[in-house]
């Protein structure tokens, strides 16, 4: 759980009730053009913008950097070029693994593997919304398979918590409750390797949906729920999600149905108009600049909080509120869009983020696949079904909300909730009708599926890809081995341990970033049978740990680190795989044993 080697994911191309689609290491659906009916010529693209989707489980535990927003790169100090790749390569080997197959559906309920956070916003909602919600949550598992040859090959999960089961002191890399949702599915059930050099024999994805305000920490505190361990939480959470796809996998089925179609549009949220029969208000209502509110800065107390000297709430910052009410008064226009937010960060004005927003809507027979930027609530979830079914005539239950996909916009609130100014509401960043604007666009997408006309692509950003600030974290000078001390070298050596117990070894290491070691592996565990060494562990299972420790002067000390399960009993020994950067800039491997150690 704590290498930086992608998690699998899925790529789909479908062309009616026959489908194809290739696995690889990034997430992305495809479905068959249709909002640009030219006829192939040689100069055609495959591929569209309408009929990509990148969606993001989003946690914070995962390698970053790999949008070019200002905002989004804080944390990993600009763009890192090398995450970028890796999910670009992941597309292009799904791409090249694409086959006809059949797509299925499935749909269970799961009330505990969430909860929700932010229950006084929510309260704030019209009882048509509240009742569709039963305790704040969006209960419903709904998985898409994917069979080859009459065995089920893939499927994508769709189901609303957080991936913040790891607090925000983790520093790990990991997938958090998602990813071992994907591991449970993948590894342990079909024995799936990601480090093996060959095609892998199931994919199993788990996309966000409308998890805005909801959070895997059942007790409503960072690392809480259902356990006091956040690791062991971790995996719960991620076990409950897999054990719903596999009682629903259990049974057949339905299909799909024939029919796909997509469409998307940029739309710039600095001004975006919402008709009356949308906006809910009985006027003509906008969305504005992107700005933060100091409840952002508050962060959520459930599952990260921010600098104590935010809070989430309207006034539980009065300097700043005061200060709002009063910009308010004079304006106007100002206040009809953001009020009662307290502003943190004019982030839309600093050109710190995405303002020109991309909103898609996939058709697979009689699914709709609404791909929405942002983080969502449950009942903005809501909100976006009953608009596209309404446009459409489909069912509710038959509208699917992707989530934090194509675009990272923050959160979406209902204008109630926003009221409230939770951290969610705080961090709303196109104002209070944000959500309506997104509805309207919707049904816009929708009745031009169904009517079979065009949708204008809207204002696209400018490409800065190749202008972004580039991240100087992993660009350090050469590496030092420690003093007296060779590139590989035991320094603490592993002891005989019991079930339960850790097993840890220290090597003279170096900078991981010099090689992320994609498809690869930084930490291997070796059992020994019948006298020969065999892979029993890496770090792509949730048990071994990798640590990296910068002791200064580009000197590292790397950790390898097993929690050893129950009925393990044997011989083993760990094995680091490193690389180093010399004066020169070349890169070297590391390849270093410790010596064997005995589970008893």
């Amino acid at each position: 759980m704590t290498s930086p080697a992608g998690s699998p994911g899925w790529a789909f191309w479908a062309t009616g009730p026959r489908a194809s689609w290739g696995s690889a290491s990034t997430f992305a659906s495809t479905p068959a053009p249709s909002s640009s009916r030219t006829r192939p010529t040689a100069r055609t693209w495959r591929w569209s913008q309408a009929t990509v989707s990148l969606g993001a489980a989003h946690t914070h535990a995962t390698p970053g950097g790999a949008g070019v927003d200002e905002l989004q790169n804080i944390t990993t100090l600009g763009f890192q070029p090398q995450v970028f790749e890796a999910q670009v390569e992941g597309i292009v080997a799904a791409d090249a693994d694409r086959a006809e197959g059949r797509l299925r559906v499935s749909r269970s309920e799961l009330a505990d593997a969430g909860v929700n956070r932010s229950m006084e916003a929510f309260r704030l909602n019209p009882e048509e919304l509240r009742s569709a919600l039963p305790d704040g949550l969006d209960t419903s598992s709904t998985t898409l398979r994917m069979e080859r040859g009459g065995a089920v090959d893939a499927v994508v999960n769709w189901y609303a918590t957080h991936s913040t089961s790891l607090t925000n002191t983790n520093r790990l890399v990991s997938e958090d409750n998602k990813g071992c949702a994907e591991y449970a599915l993948e590894r342990l059930d079909h024995g799936v390797h990601l480090t093996a050099q060959q095609r892998a024999e199931f994919v199993g994805a788990f996309a966000n949906s409308n998890s805005g305000d909801i959070s895997p920490n059942l007790n409503l505190s960072p690392g809480s729920g259902p356990t006091d361990d956040e690791f062991e939480n971790t995996r719960e959470i991620g076990t409950r999600q897999a054990d719903a796809v596999r009682s629903q996998l259990a049974s057949a089925g339905d299909p799909v149905g024939s029919g796909v179609a997509s469409r998307i549009t940029y739309v710039d949220m600095r001004g975006y108009q919402v008709r009356p029969e949308f906006s809910g208000t009985g006027r003509t209502e906008r969305t504005g600049w992107a700005i933060l509110g100091t409840a952002f800065g508050a962060g959520s107390q459930e599952d990260g909080p921010g600098p104590s000297i935010f809070s989430e709430g309207l006034w539980n910052n009065p300097f700043s509120a005061t200060l709002a009410s009063w910009r308010y008064r004079v304006d106007r226009y100002e206040a009809a869009i953001q009020a009662p937010k307290s502003t943190l960060l004019s982030v839309g004005a600093m050109g710190w983020v995405q303002q020109q927003v991309p909103v898609q809507l996939i058709r697979l027979g009689r699914l709709w696949l609404a791909v929405m930027p942002g983080e969502v609530t449950a009942a903005v979830g809501v909100m976006y079904r009953r608009a596209v079914a309404e446009a459409t005539g489909a069912q509710e239950r038959d509208v699917i909300i992707q989530a934090t996909s194509n675009g990272c916009t923050h959160y979406v609130t209902t204008r109630w909730e926003y009221e409230s100014q939770q951290y969610e509401g705080g961090a709303t960043i196109y104002g209070k009708h944000s959500a309506a604007a997104y509805c309207q666009i919707l049904d816009g997408l929708a009745r031009a599926i169904v009517d079979d006309t065009e949708v204008a692509l809207g204002p696209v950003p400018r490409d800065e890809s190749a202008t972004a600030l580039r991240s100087l974290q992993g660009a350090d000078g050469a590496d030092l081995p420690m003093p007296m001390r060779a590139f590989g070298d035991v320094w603490t050596q592993p002891v005989d341990v019991t079930a339960g117990q850790v097993a840890r070894a220290v090597f003279v290491g170096a900078n991981p970033n010099n090689n992320v070691r994609h498809g690869g592996s930084y930490l291997v565990l070796e059992r020994q049978v019948d006298g020969a060494w065999q892979r029993f562990r890496d770090d792509q299972d949730f048990d071994p740990r990798f640590r990296w420790e910068d002791k200064l002067f580009w000197r590292s000390l790397v950790t390898l680190e097993w929690t050893v399960p129950a009925g393990a009993a044997g011989t083993y020994r760990f094995v680091y795989q490193g690389d180093r950067r010399t004066g020169l800039g070349r890169i070297l491997p590391i390849t270093a044993t410790s010596r064997a150690f005995t589970v008893r």
